[in-house]
């Protein structure tokens, strides 16, 4: 992807035109969902929502990722068992092409980052008042896939290495036509979704 044209030449009507490629072509219960997303997801739902010529989609697609808002500085989820919490998050952070940032096992934790980072950042630890770890009931994180094959590799490896299913790769088009999830829980029984908003070429 070339270098974002930045916002100075961007005109009152492409401005219109990119908010409304992202909120006015879904159903509401997707647009309220991926609404949290920003950064990439909104850039790669902008391309393939876009009813307008290549070369515009792609001015659309630099356009988003700069005008996009991170909603989120990081994600801390807690595990007892550190170790085997990091084997399961890092081969699911190689298969969707999360960077790793650091691993500290005397503390312990580690975290991932996004591209471009540094932010937002994703962490696995031990819990910091020092008392056992217990998931959440409600809480949910889901880790972007940019196609849906990496949903599926991502399914197989979270059950490979420990995690147990709770939902097969498929579509969910409750949420939007495209949305294409898998679910989980970890080695800690924290509950994950691995999801790709983009329709398949």
């Amino acid at each position: 992807m070339q270098p974002s044209p930045g916002l100075a030449g961007l005109d009152h009507q492409l401005r219109k035109t990119l908010r409304i490629v992202f909120l006015d072509e879904m159903p509401a219960q997707g647009r309220v969902r991926l609404a949290a997303c920003a950064g990439h997801a909104f850039a790669e739902f902008a391309v393939q929502r876009s009813k307008m010529g290549h070369g515009l989609q792609h001015n659309l697609c630099s356009i988003a990722i700069v005008v996009g808002v991170n909603v989120l500085s990081h994600v801390f989820i807690g595990a007892s068992d550190f170790e085997r919490a990091y084997t399961f998050y890092a081969a699911l952070a190689e298969v969707l092409g999360i960077q790793p940032r650091f691993v500290e096992r005397d503390r312990p934790w580690a975290g991932w980052q996004t591209t471009p980072g540094p932010r937002p950042l994703l962490l696995i630890g031990k819990p910091f008042n020092g008392e056992p770890h217990a998931p959440g009931n409600g809480q949910m994180v889901a880790l972007l896939a940019r196609t849906r094959e990496q949903v599926d590799t991502a399914y197989r490896l979270a059950l490979e290495h420990g995690g147990t299913s709770e939902g097969a790769p498929g579509l969910r088009p409750e949420y939007h036509e495209n949305y294409y999830g898998a679910y989980v829980r970890d080695t800690e029984g924290n509950k994950l979704c691995v999801v790709c908003h983009s329709s398949v070429e």
